[in-house]
């Protein structure tokens, strides 16, 4: 879409990005039994790789609403970088 517009791809991409972490909260709410607060901080504590997996998780559809903001391609590679760690954490657990 940036071919097109750069408005445009910017205006997406915030909004799929509020969708994005609000569909991840939401969903974290209903699967997390109690408040996600305590459960993460006890996440923190108890398995340090899935806690970081879990935070870039959060982060990385946050950069969609500063590229929205911002504009420039530094805060989508960013989103991406941040994406993949959080996957690689992942597969490196198992």
């Amino acid at each position: 879409m940036m071919l097109v517009s750069e408005g445009i791809s910017r205006m997406w991409a915030g909004l799929i990005g509020v969708i994005i972490l609000g569909g991840v909260i939401i969903w974290l709410n209903r699967i997390v039994p109690g408040r996600l607060g305590p459960a993460l901080a006890q996440l923190r504590a108890g398995d340090r790789p899935l806690a970081a997996a879990a935070y870039l998780s959060f982060a990385a559809p946050l950069l969609l609403p500063v590229y929205a903001a911002v504009g420039g391609v530094i805060p989508l590679i960013a989103g991406m970088v941040l994406a993949a760690a959080s996957f690689m954490l992942i597969l490196t657990r198992r």
